[in-house]
């Protein structure tokens, strides 16, 4: 099985890599930044992003989003640059944060992915309290290596070896470590054409976990 999941909340998530997926009938989840979120588009945008493209996308859309069989999953609550466990308040960032999103998404998140793959032990302990399923492998998928024949080599290697495959984007076109739209459809049709299947990430987890 595999698992798209897109972190930060960007724009150009929803825009251009949600419709390439849904094209092929695929499921994803979007990690968001829950303090960072605004209600409607229409917003003005929240004070305290480092990067312009977090939290981009209104709880507006992502409830629409999640009523076609995505998942809204936690990435913190301000995706403080030096990680969870150098925040502030480390317990705010995981635990207001999915307060925020249990209340604009009408359910509690039940996945969560640490912003940087940075955690402790105390943090990832506190995350697992909070949420069924936390994100710690994954395969990054952008940058100046990341091409279609490492990308589809993933996809057969999942196959190979029963494993889940779980990919963590940001940025589709622009933003950070950006994925172009025809690499990422022309590996859509190349994961349907293997057979592989793809569903959010908390399905593939609770799979993974219940074994086959």
């Amino acid at each position: 099985m595999m698992a798209f999941t897109f972190d930060d909340g960007s724009q150009c998530q929803v825009d251009l890599a949600l419709p390439v997926l849904e094209e092929f009938g695929f499921k994803a989840t979007f990690f968001v930044v829950a303090g960072l979120t605004r209600e409607r588009k229409t917003d003005a945008p929240l004070p305290g992003r480092a990067q312009r493209w977090w939290g981009e996308v209104s709880w507006e859309e992502w409830r629409a989003i999640a009523a076609r069989g995505h998942e809204i999953g936690n990435h913190s609550l301000t995706h403080s640059v030096g990680g969870v466990a150098r925040a502030a308040d480390p317990q705010a960032e995981i635990v207001e944060s999915a307060r925020i999103i249990t209340e604009k998404m009408g359910r509690a998140p039940e996945s969560f992915a640490f912003p940087f793959g940075k955690f402790t032990r105390r943090v990832r302990a506190l995350a697992a309290q909070q949420h069924r399923f936390v994100r710690r492998r994954r395969a990054r998928y952008g940058g100046w290596f990341f091409n279609l024949a490492l990308a589809n080599w993933r996809v057969d290697r999942a196959l190979q070896t029963g494993r889940p495959l779980i990919a963590m984007l940001h940025g589709i076109e622009s933003g950070f470590q950006p994925v172009d739209r025809a690499l990422l459809r022309a590996h859509c049709a190349y994961i349907k054409e293997r057979g592989l299947v793809v569903d959010t990430f908390a399905n593939v987890s609770r799979i993974s976990v219940a074994g086959p």
